[in-house]
This record gives C-alpha cells, sequence and structure tokens, in this order.
C-alpha cells in the first residue's frame, strides 16, 4: 500500500495485478484484473456500512525462483475450507517478476464522495494464518 490518494482522473496500470471495486450490471462488486479487458467479479453485492473481509492471493502456477506471479484469487468472507474455491481468479500470461506493491482500486467506478475504509490489512503465507484460525493436524 501506499500513501497515494486517489482521484476521479487515477487510472489502472496495465499489467498490474490488481483487486478493487467496479460496476458489473449496475451493481458494485469487488473484483480482480490484471487489465481492465479482463476483470472477474466476485457474486458478493457490496452494501453501504458494510464490513468485508477481502482476501486475495497472487501466486504463480509455475513454482520456482524464476516463475512469474500469473494468477490472482479473490475471496469476500472466506470460510476454512475455500482456499481452493476462489469466489473470482484471473490469470495473465506476463504476469510479474517481483511484487513493489500492493493496491485495492475503485477507479472511476464510485461516486466522489464514497469512502472506502481500509484497515487491518495483513500479509499472510498460508490460508489459515490469513483467517487467524488453527491450522488441522493430519
Amino acid at each position: 500500500m501506499d500513501d497515494k490518494e486517489g482521484n476521479d482522473l487515477s487510472t489502472h496500470n496495465g499489467g498490474i495485478p490488481n483487486i478493487g471495486i467496479h460496476v458489473t450490471d449496475e451493481q458494485n462488486r469487488f473484483m480482480v484484473r490484471f487489465n481492465s479487458s479482463r476483470q472477474v467479479f466476485s457474486k458478493t453485492q457490496l452494501k453501504g456500512d458494510t464490513t468485508y473481509r477481502v482476501v486475495a492471493r497472487l501466486w504463480k502456477s509455475r513454482p520456482g525462483k524464476e516463475s512469474i506471479y500469473d494468477s490472482l484469487d479473490l475471496w469476500v468472507d472466506p470460510k476454512p475450507g475455500e482456499e481452493n474455491n476462489p469466489h473470482a481468479s484471473t490469470t495473465q500470461k506476463n504476469g510479474i517478476k517481483e511484487i513493489n506493491w500492493v493496491g485495492f482500486s475503485t477507479g472511476r467506478k464510485t461516486e466522489p464522495t464514497d469512502e472506502i475504509l481500509l484497515s487491518e490489512i495483513q500479509l499472510e503465507s498460508t490460508w489459515t494464518g490469513i483467517l487467524g484460525v488453527e491450522a488441522e493436524v493430519a
């Protein structure tokens, strides 16, 4: 995350993994994308004055230090056991090699007076860690 405030003229930088809120079928929904022509939406329709837990996973479909991050998954209010069932998912053939920035986008899709508060941001390396639950012992 950075301290740069977006504005009505802010645009998405193509090729950068992005989670955010956009409009589809005249409804505000969470989405993931690498570029604006291939955004994928969750089924969750946003409601005002509501808190959501949004979890995103940027990952490599092929393991290895030299592989690129080419896959982006999203969950809204996820539950234990949903790790392999994202609510929205997208891929990019020419992903990114390293992560330098993490952001949340609304672009020009919200009203200028809308406020979206991001809080309790955390990075984790496990599904149980991000949900704050104990890992099951085999």
